[in-house]
């Protein structure tokens, strides 16, 4: 089974988040492609490094948030066709399963006819000590995990 990760950042090697992503989530995955949204640090180098696909924005686009998980989930599919699921992490964002358990989590919801998966997830929003629990944050449980079906548009 392939995993195929998509990130956004910009300026999260500064942040101290990007590290901590790449500890804990790059293991749950074969591949991670990045959009780096004009990022000032050493964040392109650090993905780089890490051996991931990086798409190096023109310029900063925040705003356009919709359109650049798009070509996240296209160039990942471009990139690597044989990804089987697509995992969307902010680098804020901790998945706590080793690769073991999401593949376990992946088979039982293959069994069950899902294509989508929700998952819980912790923010580190501003440091490792606080995390989000503004504007209902905790109580929201997106899908996360999107089986690769060939059809898959954000």
């Amino acid at each position: 089974m392939i995993i195929t990760g998509i990130l956004q950042v910009r300026n999260e090697e500064s942040s101290g988040h990007l590290a901590r992503f790449l500890k804990w989530n790059l293991p749950i995955l074969d591949h991670l492609v990045a959009y780096d949204d004009c990022s000032t640090d050493q964040t392109v180098p650090m993905l780089k490094n890490s051996g991931s696909d990086v798409i190096e924005g023109k310029f900063h686009s925040f705003q356009s948030e919709l359109n650049i998980k798009q070509t996240l989930l296209t160039e990942a599919l471009l990139r690597f066709p044989e990804t089987d699921w697509i995992l969307w992490l902010d680098a804020d964002e901790l998945f706590l399963e080793s690769r073991e358990n999401l593949h376990t989590i992946i088979i039982e919801s293959e069994l069950l006819g899902f294509d989508g998966i929700q998952l819980p997830l912790v923010n580190l929003w501003r440091s490792q000590q606080e995390f989000r629990t503004d504007s209902g944050f905790n109580d929201l449980t997106n899908v996360r995990l999107w089986k690769n079906s060939g059809n898959l548009n954000f």
